[in-house]
């Protein structure tokens, strides 16, 4: 699994029926405004591990040591086949402003602030018959960044709730199963 038995105590130790901070996590990726109650709620995640940890789940990068079949980043997802040149463009700038956008959220969530700034609001399509093609990107860029947050988030609240088995659980569990 991509995520080690460490990180895994740590997603169930901040979110296990935790669901107001997965929201909260929401509120800071969407650059959104905070109350004191949710600087308050963020600031469990404020440490080193849990930092890096949220790095590796909202924005992936290719890693030599990763368990083969699990390695991702936000530039492969992009679906260019058959797609004209020019389209591709719009999808790779969009990407561009997603991977802002989700390095804006893991730097609010390290240091909240109240005020929103630039985020799902400033992608909101402007648009301008004259610029169809920032209309375009801008699109691309705000239903990405909302498909990805809420994809991660649940990803969070999953793996939170899994439950751990010991490896003898298994063997035992494994084994009861296949005598039925």
């Amino acid at each position: 699994m991509r995520i080690t038995d460490t990180e895994l105590t740590l997603i169930k130790n901040a979110f296990a029926d935790n669901d107001e901070l997965l929201k909260v996590v929401r509120k800071a990726f969407f650059q959104m405004e905070l109350t004191d109650e949710d600087i308050k709620n963020l600031s469990v995640l404020g440490n080193d591990a849990m930092l890096s940890l949220l790095r590796k789940i909202f924005l992936p990068e290719i890693d030599a040591y990763m368990p083969i079949g699990q390695n991702i980043d936000l530039w492969m997802t992009i679906d260019v086949k058959e797609k004209e040149p020019y389209k591709v463009l719009w999808e790779l700038q969009g990407r561009a402003k997603v991977i802002d956008a989700v390095e804006a959220g893991l730097a609010r969530v390290k240091i909240p602030y109240k005020e929103g700034r630039e985020g799902i609001r400033t992608f909101t399509p402007n648009l301008l018959p004259s610029l169809p093609e920032a209309t375009m990107v801008d699109l691309i860029a705000r239903n990405t960044i909302i498909t990805h947050v809420e994809q991660q988030l649940f990803q969070l609240k999953v793996l939170a709730g899994m439950k751990q088995e010991t490896v003898e659980e298994t063997k035992t569990r494994l084994s009861k199963d296949s005598s039925k």
